[in-house]
C-alpha cells in the first residue's frame, strides 16, 4: 500500500494509519510552490557560494566538515535564512496542525542536502536516520525543492521497513545491505515516488531508504524536516513499542 494523500484532505487518521501500516506516505501539495522556489534560489546561491570558496582554499578552518557532511550532499541550514525559509514554509501551510495531529509535535529544525558533488550524482545508500538520531522514532517530511523522479533523483523507500536498527558502518556496506532489505522485505517493497515541488515525502526514522539511482547530473535540492514523534500511541509498522530499548546493531 503506497498512500498519496492532499494536504487539504485533514485526513490524519489515514495518515497515522500509513505510517503504522506502511512507515511512509506522500502529501501532495504540502507547501506553496512560490515559497518553495524562493527557497531553492536562497539554498543554490549558499551552495554555490561554498563551492567557490572550497576552490579557492577559503575553508580550511572547518575542514571537518568540508571532508564530512559537506561529502554527504548536505549544505549549512544556518547560511540560508533561518526566519525566512520557515516564514516561507509556514505560510498558508498545514505543515504544523499535521506533524502535530499525526506524531504529536511539530519543529523548527531542517537540514539541506542536494544530490550532486562535483556536477555528478552523489548517491546516498540504503540507511535508517535513526543511527544518528538515536533509538526514539523521528519523523521526516522531506521535501524536494523542484520536481522529481524523472530527470532529478527522489528518494527510494522501502515500505514497511523498521526495526532492527543498523550502525553507519553496516550501510556502508552497500551490497550486504541491499541483500538483507530484499531478503527481508523483498523487491515489491520498493517504492520511488515522483513528487513535485511542494510535495512531502513523510517517513520514520527507521524506514530503510537511500538516493533514487538515476543517470543524469541533474542537481536536486531538498529540505528535511525532522522532529521527535511525541505520541507514544501512534504505531509504527515494524518497530515495538518498547522504542527506548532499540539501539544500534551490527548486521550478521
Amino acid at each position: 500500500m503506497r498512500m498519496v494523500i492532499p494536504a487539504s484532505s485533514s485526513n490524519y487518521e489515514m495518515m497515522r494509519r500509513a505510517i503504522a501500516d506502511c512507515g511512509c506516505f506522500v502529501i501532495s501539495s504540502m507547501f506553496d510552490p512560490s515559497a518553495i522556489a524562493r527557497i531553492r534560489d536562497r539554498v543554490d546561491f549558499v551552495a554555490r557560494a561554498w563551492d567557490y570558496m572550497i576552490k579557492k582554499g577559503y575553508t580550511s578552518d572547518v575542514k571537518d566538515y568540508v571532508d564530512g557532511p559537506f561529502q554527504a550532499g548536505h549544505l549549512p541550514e544556518t547560511d540560508i535564512d533561518v526566519e525566512e525559509t520557515w516564514a516561507d514554509l509556514a505560510t498558508g501551510s498545514a505543515f504544523d496542525e499535521i506533524a502535530t495531529k499525526v506524531f504529536g509535535s511539530t519543529t523548527r529544525g531542517y537540514a539541506v542536502r542536494r544530490s550532486t558533488l562535483g556536477n555528478k550524482q552523489n548517491p546516498l545508500e540504503f540507511h535508517q536516520d535513526a543511527f544518528f538520531i538515536g533509538s526514539e522514532p523521528w519523523f521526516n517530511f522531506w521535501t524536494p525543492l523542484q520536481d522529481c523522479g524523472v530527470d532529478a533523483p527522489s528518494l527510494e523507500v522501502v515500505v514497511r521497513s523498521g526495526a532492527p536498527v543498523f550502525t553507519h558502518a553496516d550501510c556502508c556496506q552497500a551490497d550486504r545491505m541491499r541483500s538483507y532489505i530484499e531478503r527481508t522485505y523483498g523487491l515489491d517493497s520498493f517504492w520511488t515516488p515522483k513528487l513535485r515541488a511542494g510535495d512531502a515525502l513523510v517517513f520514520t526514522s527507521m524506514l530503510f531508504h537511500r538516493t533514487q539511482q538515476i543517470s543524469t547530473n541533474k542537481t536536486r535540492y531538498s529540505l528535511e524536516l525532522r522532529g521527535p514523534i511525541k505520541d507514544r500511541t501512534l504505531a509504527i509498522v515494524n518497530v515495538p513499542n518498547e522504542w527506548d530499548k532499540i539501539v544500534p546493531q551490527l548486521l550478521s
